[in-house]
Order: C-alpha cells, then sequence, then structure tokens
C-alpha cells in the first residue's frame, strides 16, 4: 500500500471568496437573479439567459411577475409579495409553473433567499428548470398504478 504524504503546509493561494462567488454565479447551469422589494429583477446570471431565453438588457428592470405564466401568475405574485416583505435571513423553495421568453411554460424549482447587502435589501434566487423530474414522477407514478391495477384483475391468489 502506497503511503501517503501528509498534506504541506504551505498551500496554493485560493481565490479570494468573491472571486470564487462570481465564478460560481457565472457557470451555474441555474438561474440565479436578484430582486428588489417591488420585485424588480435587479441581478440576471448566463444560467438565467439559458433557462428563460432573455438576456440580461431585456429582462434587468422587469417586474419578475414577467418569468411566471399567466395562468399562475396572480397565484404566486400574492406569495412572492409576502415573502419579499418578509425578514432578512429568511429562506423558502417554491415550486410553478414559469414563462420562457418564447412563450413556453416549464415547471421551476425556485429556492428563495432574503439578504441584506451594503444597507439594501436583496431577494436572491436560484431556479431550476425541473421538467425532467416532473416527467419521471408523472412515469413513477402511471407504472406504480399499472402494478397495482395488474394485482387488482388478477383472477388468481399471487404468492411470493
Amino acid at each position: 500500500m502506497e503511503e501517503i504524504e501528509p498534506p504541506h503546509k504551505e498551500l496554493e493561494a485560493l481565490p479570494k471568496s468573491g472571486e470564487i462567488y462570481k465564478a460560481l454565479v457565472a457557470y451555474s447551469q441555474d438561474a440565479i437573479l436578484g430582486v428588489n422589494r417591488k420585485a424588480t429583477i435587479i441581478f440576471w446570471n448566463k444560467g438565467a439567459e439559458r433557462i428563460f431565453g432573455y438576456s440580461s438588457e431585456e429582462i434587468l428592470g422587469q417586474p419578475v411577475t414577467k418569468l411566471i405564466s399567466e395562468k399562475h401568475r396572480e397565484g404566486h405574485t400574492i406569495v412572492l409579495r409576502a415573502f419579499l416583505s418578509g425578514n432578512c435571513g429568511e429562506t423558502r423553495t417554491f415550486e410553478g409553473e414559469a414563462l420562457r421568453k418564447d412563450g413556453s411554460t416549464f415547471p421551476l424549482e425556485l429556492s428563495l433567499s432574503i439578504e441584506q447587502q451594503n444597507g439594501k435589501f436583496v431577494g436572491l434566487a436560484i431556479g431550476r428548470d425541473i421538467t425532467e423530474r416532473k416527467h419521471t414522477e408523472q412515469a413513477l407514478k402511471e407504472s406504480a398504478e399499472r402494478y397495482c391495477n395488474l394485482f387488482e384483475i388478477c383472477l388468481e391468489a399471487v404468492f411470493s
């Protein structure tokens, strides 16, 4: 067995934490956005561009409700405004139907946090397209129903 050397006391200089955060945000596949208390979008990363189809130039300064499907807009807006009026340090996860620039809708999981930065309120959101997960959940549900139906219609006793 090969012996592992202990870590050196002189480690390579790690990037400053600000650089790490910038890289995480820049290369995230998830949508990362910031909103103010009025639910106006004030930050938008490349992941958000990919998921929603809007460039930063198109979406910054727009209401976050622009990303919510018309069918669910009123209900989600009420929940969002109530959350944004809450206390800093609070985090919640929501699922809902989101709206892309092209008008298509998709299921979205949204983790929303309230923070205070330089004395200013910021609602930070991380959104993830959960279309694949929803399809898998539906397929599992249908499979379980077929399995249960098989036993219900079986005329002979089944032993295992």
